[in-house]
């Protein structure tokens, strides 16, 4: 799964600078920030916020329930940047939840920031699910209820990244 928003041109250490405490909080205001500005985000804490590359994460957004992940999920969260790369890696564990309630086993994804030309700069979001087999009508039913939770999501989180930006237009996949 894959959706960018474009956005007036700025500079990307710029644009980073104002995402990336959205994306990948490193203390309590900046978590607080998270919240406040990500519309799927209702709770956000940093675990272990020393590392300056990333952090640990313990997030809960407004479409995560049960048949997602029983349980708490711990998002830990690493930052590339570079002459060429601004981004940041997410992956989720969701080994505290009970498998045989829940269907997510795991989700590693990617937000970064790319110059497209003169005029634009794409916010891209990648993600991978590995979720657990359909069986029976209800189990597909909630996997599809999952998959398209996550693209709300991602879809939603773009649009709040833009506004952040100042400038964003219309996500596309």
């Amino acid at each position: 799964m894959s959706y960018e928003v474009l956005v007036r041109a700025t500079d990307a250490r710029r644009a980073w600078s104002v995402i990336q405490p959205l994306i990948c909080p490193r203390d309590a205001r900046e978590a607080k920030m998270c919240v406040d500005a990500m519309s799927a985000i209702v709770e956000c804490d940093v675990v272990d916020g020393e590392r300056v590359t990333g952090a640990v994460v313990r997030q809960k957004s407004k479409w995560r329930h049960g048949a997602l992940i029983s349980g708490t999920s711990v998002t830990t969260t690493a930052i590339e940047t570079d002459a060429e790369n601004l981004r940041a890696t997410f992956d989720v564990d969701t080994e505290n939840g009970d498998e045989r309630v829940s269907t997510l086993r795991c989700y590693r994804g990617s937000t970064d920031v790319r110059r497209v030309d003169d005029d634009k700069l794409a916010i891209r979001m990648r993600g991978e699910a590995r979720i657990a087999r359909a069986s029976g009508f209800t189990g597909k039913l909630i996997r599809d209820v999952m998959l398209g939770a996550m693209r709300s999501q991602m879809k939603s989180s773009l649009v709040d990244l833009g506004r952040a930006l100042g400038s964003g237009e219309s996500v596309s996949a």
